[in-house]
């Protein structure tokens, strides 16, 4: 009994720590792309989509697909 009650509130700190998490990296304003090791997105946030003004879905895409300019993320002088 005493280990699975543990287990439970591992399970439960591991669900409130994820969960703070993926609020905390939505929620940033700066732009946050991530990838695995073969150059497949696995994580973009809101910031990133608008920045880049993306239309479509781009987790599981390599990051090459994904095409912006430089000058594109510059302000207008």
């Amino acid at each position: 009994i005493n280990i699975s009650l543990h287990n439970h509130d591992l399970e439960s700190r591991l669900k409130e720590s994820e969960q703070w998490f993926n609020t905390s990296l939505n929620s940033i304003t700066d732009s946050l792309i991530t990838t695995d090791n073969s150059d497949k997105i696995t994580f973009i946030n809101p910031a990133a989509i608008n920045l880049l003004n993306l239309k479509e879905v781009v987790i599981g895409k390599n990051i090459s697909e994904i095409s912006f300019t430089i000058s594109s993320l510059l302000p207008s002088i």
